[in-house]
């Protein structure tokens, strides 16, 4: 409930009107708080609280082990031998999708086989690759021909 509530008792009941900016007013049942229920209602509705407090515990306890576990799994893909890239689409000479790896140069490197999935322009990715050691004539002439091992999508 957020905004501008507002309660008041309505006299000899057990029950409070909510008004607010919402269209209907919301009645709340308070029997536990003004004492309108029996012994064993009570001990019901504790044990109820203690459950709830319980599984609510649970739960963030699991999550935060999720969340360690996932910081655990991490790659650090730099460590594996990846490569910082971007494939880019380049329009000029018919070379089609190249590969720009982040370094001070900008090194564009015309991979033999990219994966359609990664055909997309501005795509930061991860890269393991090896350069042709011959490199073959092409018509695209921007980048040097390569033979990508692996790629990874990169955030």
């Amino acid at each position: 409930m957020c905004g501008f509530l507002s309660s008041s008792v309505i006299k000899n009941t057990n029950k409070i009107q909510v008004s607010g900016p919402a269209s209907k007013a919301i009645i709340l049942e308070v029997g536990y708080e003004l004492n309108f229920y029996t012994f064993e209602e009570k001990q019901i509705y504790q044990i109820m609280l203690r459950l709830i407090k319980l599984f609510t515990l649970v739960f963030v306890l699991f999550s935060l082990e999720t969340i360690a576990q996932e910081k655990k799994h991490k790659i650090n893909y730099e460590k594996e031998g990846y490569v910082k890239a971007l494939v880019i689409k380049y329009e000029v000479e018919s070379c089609g999708y190249l590969i720009e790896l982040d370094n001070r140069e900008k090194t564009k490197i015309a991979p033999y086989k990219l994966p359609d999935e990664f055909k997309k322009d501005k795509e930061k990715v991860w890269i393991k690759y090896t350069l042709a050691k011959k490199q073959l004539p092409s018509t695209c002439m921007a980048g040097k021909q390569a033979d990508i091992e692996d790629i990874k999508k990169r955030k």
